[in-house]
């Protein structure tokens, strides 16, 4: 292996471990764990969200209940940006992530109600379905599988056709479903429009190299 190689390998790994809004998730993530009465100011409760505490809407999706539910949205955290981070960086991947936790925590306030509610998993889901759909591969087809697989899981939970029991026993914390398909929808929103982005993009260069053709 050539110096500039490994080099180059080494810099794609520092990119990928210091990922600013990764890094910031998975460090807010652990340290509102280990610490009782961070949990306590930054987890999503209704009535304190109304009554003027308004960071709660997002910072509650960075508190979890159990170790459990931590070290489980932490690995989906962390695999999503595993596979995604190549082309899904930078100022896209802050904006995404963002509108996904502006809107899990609108939706939850809005249309739901909970009184309290801790996790990462809602945005997370928004997350790997924006991935699955937008990262060119050469796995792309088993990203859409895994994309329909994931639309799948989300209608089954609506449903009730999911185990939702046996998931909640091993987290050791209620399924928020409100916050799973919201996710979904907006990833999926975000996705569609990225897509059609793209596509304009696409058309309007082809149309330039048509008339400079001419």
């Amino acid at each position: 292996m050539s110096k500039n190689s490994k080099t180059n390998r080494r810099t794609q790994w520092i990119s990928f471990g210091l990922n600013p809004i990764i890094l910031t998730l998975s460090i807010l993530i652990l340290i509102t764990t280990l610490n009782v009465t961070l949990t306590d100011y930054f987890i999503f409760q209704r009535s304190a969200i109304f009554d003027g505490e308004w960071w709660r809407v997002i910072t509650g999706q960075v508190t979890h209940f159990t170790f459990a539910h931590t070290l489980y949205n932490l690995v989906g955290l962390w695999t999503a940006h595993w596979l995604f981070h190549e082309q899904l960086n930078g100022r896209k991947l802050n904006i995404l992530w963002g509108i996904l936790l502006l809107s899990v925590g609108l939706s939850l306030l809005m249309f739901s109600d909970w009184e309290f509610y801790a996790g990462l998993s809602g945005a997370l889901h928004g997350y790997w379905i924006f991935g699955l759909l937008t990262t060119r591969t050469p796995t792309a087809n088993w990203f859409l599988a895994a994309a329909g697989l994931l639309i799948l899981k989300v209608i089954m939970e609506i449903f009730a056709l999911f185990p939702q029991d046996d998931i909640e026993h091993l987290m050791q914390a209620a399924v928020a479903v409100e916050a799973h398909s919201t996710g979904l929808l907006v990833g999926l929103a975000l996705a569609l429009a990225d897509q059609y982005r793209l596509i304009q993009q696409a058309w309007k260069e082809g149309v330039k190299v048509s008339i400079k053709n001419k």
